[in-house]
């Protein structure tokens, strides 16, 4: 059976984050990362004055070498881009992680 752990980062934007605009968010590195899989969704903050949408367009995983400086192994990086894609502004918002293990 799998085992599937979630994990929530939030966020506020300064200065606010611009419709068509993409934020990058680097999570890692992480070596809890190996063997599973990875998604993401994104929320906006839910307020009553304003139309908020975004949308995760891009999800990259690296492994990038430790300095040789010791018998580490390579860590692991996720890189995620987040764009705003609705029609105002945002200041608050959550990205969330889920992990996926056999």
């Amino acid at each position: 059976m799998a085992t599937v752990s979630f994990f929530r980062f939030d966020f506020g934007s300064n200065p606010v984050w611009q419709p068509g605009d993409v934020r990058g968010i680097r999570i890692g590195p992480w070596n809890g990362f190996i063997g599973k899989s990875v998604s993401f969704t994104a929320w906006p903050f839910d307020l009553s004055t304003a139309t908020r949408s975004i949308e995760v367009v891009r999800v990259r995983t690296e492994t990038r070498p430790f300095p040789a400086t010791g018998p580490f192994p390579p860590h692991h990086v996720v890189l995620v881009d987040v764009k705003n894609a609705g029609p105002d502004p945002i200041v608050l918002w959550t990205l969330f992680m889920g992990l996926t293990a056999p």
